[in-house]
């Protein structure tokens, strides 16, 4: 798994001794509204190695910035001690993973800069942490399996002694990751206690899931934050069309028929009219909103007529996405 999570490489000057890696999908938040917390595990191996040679990082250091650069949209600092009991330290036998927590004050003005730049985007959140370690050779000084070193006055009663010695120039390389939509609406905000997000996740099937499907979709979900109900019922429209073209729908063939035929439904399969009945009614919505100039009077949509159509969608590309998979 460590090939494809985001990892940053450990070096003590040109040297690589070690990995730092994060699997975005566990970022999540703690805390409440009170005192509101982003929390990042992240695990830190060091390459295995004679005893002789063994190395530990005594603390992490990060900054956390938003965008793929670090230092710039700057969101927090956190430092670890990890000296207690030596935990992150190299091995003869592999290469053990430790993990670290680190933790973000995240106050209500950051976390709307941080929902901002989401809903700019595709939902997403692109995030960078700018790694720092504090690296050393550790030289155990009463282990049981050493003789015994008359000028060291503790034995194993104590506890492990070790001299420690710091490397002038260890480095760690930034980690850019994304945080996917589905993640921060489930993890992070609602454990913030943040309350203005809905739980929707739309999933869509590889051939629909490009760029423009997800950004219609986002473009929905913003509008709704913003409180621009008839535009978010409008921008369902890119979503529904992009299905219509997956599947070869027309005007002749409605989505409700290709699936049908598909699936086996009869002419008066229940499923078939349900179907047809809900993508009436959600693209009828939207095409009124995007026409309504032919209209004899303005459509006044309100956030419950607006929120209604918007889980709709949802479903339907859900279901769409199950039958069509």
């Amino acid at each position: 798994m460590w090939d494809v999570l985001p990892t940053a490489v450990i070096t003590a000057a040109n040297t690589a001794v070690g990995e730092v890696s994060i699997n975005p999908a566990e970022v999540r938040g703690e805390g409440g509204a009170a005192q509101p917390v982003l929390v990042m595990p992240v695990v830190v191996r060091l390459n295995a190695r004679p005893k002789e040679q063994q190395l530990a990082v005594l603390s992490l250091e990060a900054d956390l910035a938003e965008g793929s650069q670090a230092g710039l949209g700057r969101v927090g600092t956190d430092a670890r001690d990890l000296r207690p009991g030596m935990h992150v330290a190299s091995a003869e036998w592999g290469t053990p993973q430790n993990r670290v927590e680190l933790r973000f004050p995240l106050p209500r003005p950051l976390l709307e800069r941080l929902e901002s730049h989401r809903h700019r985007g595709d939902g997403r959140l692109q995030l960078t942490l700018s790694l720092r370690v504090v690296l050393a050779w550790v030289r155990a000084r009463n282990d049981i399996a050493q003789p015994v070193d008359t000028r060291v006055p503790f034995d194993l009663r104590y506890g492990m002694l070790a001299d420690v010695m710091l490397f002038w120039s260890p480095s760690v390389g930034d980690l850019s990751f994304l945080v996917e939509q589905s993640t921060w609406v489930t993890q992070v905000l609602p454990a913030l206690g943040h309350d203005a997000i809905r739980v929707v996740e739309v999933h869509l099937p590889t051939e629909l899931d490009d760029e423009r499907a997800r950004a219609a979709f986002g473009r929905q979900l913003r509008h709704f934050d913003h409180r621009g109900y008839r535009e978010s019922v409008a921008a369902s429209r890119d979503l529904l069309h992009a299905w219509e073209k997956r599947l070869g729908a027309t005007r002749d063939r409605p989505v409700a028929a290709v699936v049908a035929e598909a699936q086996g439904w009869g002419a008066e399969d229940p499923r078939r009219r349900f179907l047809d009945q809900l993508w009436t009614a959600a693209k009828g919505l939207a095409n009124t909103v995007l026409h309504e100039a032919n209209q004899p009077t303005m459509l006044n949509l309100s956030k419950p007529e607006s929120k209604a159509h918007l889980l709709l969608t949802a479903a339907l590309s859900e279901w769409l996405t199950r039958l069509t998979e």
